[in-house]
C-alpha cells in the first residue's frame, strides 16, 4: 500500500509540473515561433497589403520632399559660399603678406644702391678734383663722367664736367665745343647761374681767340 500512495504522489507531482509549463509558455499553442517567423518573412517580402495612398497624401509627400531638397541645397550654398570666402580670404591675406614681404625687400635693396651708388659718386668727384688740381684735365673729365653715368642729372657732375672742359679749352684749346654745349644746356635749366655764366664766357672767349 505505501508503495501504491508514492507511485500516486509522483503521478500527481508530474501533472502539476505540465501544468505549470503550459501556463509560463511564451508562445500560444497557434502562434509558435516558426509561425512568428514565416509571417515576418511575408511581411519583409511586402506580402503583408498596405493601405493605398490618395493623390493629395502623395502630394504632401512630394512637395515635402521637395522642401526639404530644397532646404539642404540652401544649406550646402551657404557652405560652399562660407568656404569660398575663407578660402579667398586666406588667400588675399597671404598674398598681401608675401607682396608686403617683396615691397620691402625691394626698398631695402634700393636703399642699399642707393647708398652704394652715392658712396661711387663722390669718390669718382672727388678723384676728379684732385686730376683737376694736377692739371691733368683728361683724367678728371674720365672721372666726371663716370659720376654723371651714375646720377646723370645730377648738377654737381655736370658742372665738374663743364669745369674740366673750360680749362682743357682754355691751356689747351682742345673740347671747347663740348664744354660749351654742356654749359648750355645747363643754363637752360639755371639761366641766373653765375658760375656757368663764367664758363660759358671762358668757351665764348676762346672761340673769339680762334
Amino acid at each position: 500500500m505505501a508503495g501504491e500512495g508514492f507511485m500516486q504522489h509522483a503521478i500527481n507531482s508530474l501533472r502539476n509540473n505540465r501544468g505549470l509549463l503550459r501556463r509560463n509558455s511564451y508562445f500560444k499553442k497557434d502562434k509558435s515561433f516558426f509561425i512568428r517567423r514565416k509571417e515576418y518573412l511575408k511581411a519583409t517580402k511586402g506580402k503583408i497589403k498596405s493601405k493605398k495612398l490618395s493623390k493629395h497624401e502623395l502630394l504632401l509627400i512630394r512637395n515635402k520632399i521637395i522642401s526639404n531638397r530644397r532646404k539642404e541645397n540652401i544649406k550646402l550654398f551657404i557652405i560652399l559660399s562660407l568656404i569660398t570666402t575663407l578660402v579667398t580670404w586666406f588667400a588675399i591675406h597671404q598674398y598681401n603678406i608675401s607682396k608686403s614681404a617683396r615691397e620691402q625687400q625691394i626698398e631695402a635693396f634700393e636703399q642699399k644702391k642707393h647708398v652704394e651708388d652715392t658712396n661711387q659718386f663722390h669718390y669718382f668727384i672727388s678723384d676728379g678734383d684732385k686730376w683737376i688740381e694736377k692739371r691733368h684735365w683728361n683724367n678728371a673729365i674720365f672721372r666726371y663722367k663716370q659720376a654723371i653715368e651714375i646720377f646723370p642729372k645730377d648738377y654737381v657732375g655736370n658742372y665738374r664736367l663743364s669745369l674740366a672742359y673750360s680749362y682743357k679749352c682754355k691751356f689747351k684749346n682742345k673740347d671747347c665745343d663740348l664744354g660749351e654745349k654742356l654749359t648750355e644746356r645747363m643754363l637752360t635749366f639755371f639761366p641766373d647761374n653765375g658760375d656757368l655764366l663764367k664758363l660759358q664766357h671762358v668757351f665764348l672767349s676762346q672761340k673769339d681767340k680762334n
